[in-house]
């Protein structure tokens, strides 16, 4: 593969991990407020909340998982790590989030504090699956967290300054698309460094 042809490679993997980002997003607040509706005020809502968080991490993750698949063997892993990671780091987001820490007009400090602490948590989780993939996969984690920390303080303004009926609409679609690009930088950086050849289809068909 020549290095042009590795570069228009890269491009590649990284529109469609944007892409899906973005549509996993999406989709995922989607599900996660039918699920919530639906178990509203009833005895299940407790576990509805822990199904809908469940559901959330895992439409996240499938999504990723249709461009890792093209990229590295036995990426299956990395739905489950995903569920587990986004679920986690979205209590704790939110948790964070509630503290409401002004540091000017329509701005707030708990914005950061919340995205920062959702690419930790996630970074952290996903990173023990794509450490047996490549190498440095401990960039990953710092790449979590600027994205992460970047599209919660965004979408945070967004949700804020722009008047809509619905607030929560483009908070999702900010997230994903600027989460998705950062980490897509890290993600087409990593694949070119395998653990081994047979580890990455990219490299291997190199």
């Amino acid at each position: 593969m020549s290095n042009w042809e590795a570069s228009s490679a890269g491009w590649v993997v990284w529109l469609r991990w944007v892409l899906t980002c973005t549509v996993g997003w999406m989709v995922s607040e989607v599900v996660f407020r039918a699920i919530t509706s639906a178990v509203e005020g009833s005895r299940s809502e407790a576990a509805g909340g822990l199904l809908a968080l469940a559901a959330l991490g895992a439409v996240i993750g499938t999504m990723q998982w249709f461009v890792l698949r093209q990229q590295v063997y036995r990426s299956g892993r990395w739905v489950w790590v995903s569920t587990v990671g986004v679920a986690v780091g979205a209590v704790v987001s939110q948790w964070l989030d509630l503290l409401d820490i002004y540091i000017g007009p329509g701005m707030e400090l708990d914005g950061l504090l919340s995205g920062a602490a959702f690419g930790v948590v996630v970074g952290r989780v996903q990173w023990l699956v794509l450490r047996q993939w490549v190498k440095g996969a401990y960039w990953w984690v710092w790449a979590s967290v600027a994205g992460g920390t970047m599209s919660f303080f965004v979408a945070d303004v967004v949700a804020t300054t722009v008047k809509v009926a619905r607030p929560g609409f483009p908070v999702p679609m900010v997230i994903g698309t600027l989460y998705g690009a950062i980490t897509g930088f890290a993600l087409v950086w990593l694949l070119r460094d395998p653990v081994s050849a047979g580890s990455n289809r990219w490299r291997s068909a190199a």
